[in-house]
């Protein structure tokens, strides 16, 4: 028997990906109360970005760690 896994995320392009993986991580770091509903969201957007093998380009990643 064959496993099905459902990728809810598999239409989104790649920077739109990258950028909602890092809202996601923003809001977990300013709000701790939902931080286990938060977090298995934040693991789906990993898992499809490690399946996708996506890499971070530079600029956004400066962006995101310096002006946040």
């Amino acid at each position: 028997m064959k496993v099905i896994s459902f990728r809810p995320y598999k239409r989104w392009d790649d920077t739109h990906l990258l950028n909602i993986i890092f809202e996601t991580y923003d809001f977990l770091r300013s709000n701790q109360e939902d931080y286990d509903e938060n977090i298995v969201l934040c693991n789906a957007l990993i898992f499809e970005a490690k399946f996708r093998k996506l890499r971070c380009p530079k600029e956004m990643m400066y962006r995101n760690i310096i002006f946040k």
